[in-house]
């Protein structure tokens, strides 16, 4: 579980970096007429900060897990198959044999 929450961590910050840094949106202004368009990049706005934020919620989430994830509950042991009494081992015709009179072999 940990090597998974450090990905996590690190894939959050990773989006986060990536929309701080990338060009959102590139205007041009028009400029006359010997002077060739002006394009300029900006980086930033609503859907960066989105994402952003977004980005930086999974790498918390992720840094929380990293810390407190070994407190945390794990499987329950009621779910798990029963062991097998510790008696002889049961050949096919036995379980078949138990199957005929109604009873569960797997109990």
């Amino acid at each position: 579980m940990r090597v998974v929450a450090i990905a996590t961590c690190v894939a959050g910050a990773a989006v986060a970096l990536f929309a701080a840094s990338r060009t959102w949106v590139v205007v041009t202004q028009a400029r006359p007429a010997p002077l060739p368009p002006l394009h300029e990049a900006k980086t930033g706005g609503t859907l960066a900060l989105a994402t952003a934020l977004g980005g930086l919620a999974v790498a918390a989430a992720g840094a929380l897990t990293v810390v407190r994830g070994k407190e945390w509950p794990g499987l329950a042991a009621r779910y798990d198959r029963p062991s097998r009494p510790a008696g002889k081992p049961q050949t096919d015709a036995q379980v078949w044999d138990a199957l005929d009179r109604g009873d569960d072999p797997t109990r």
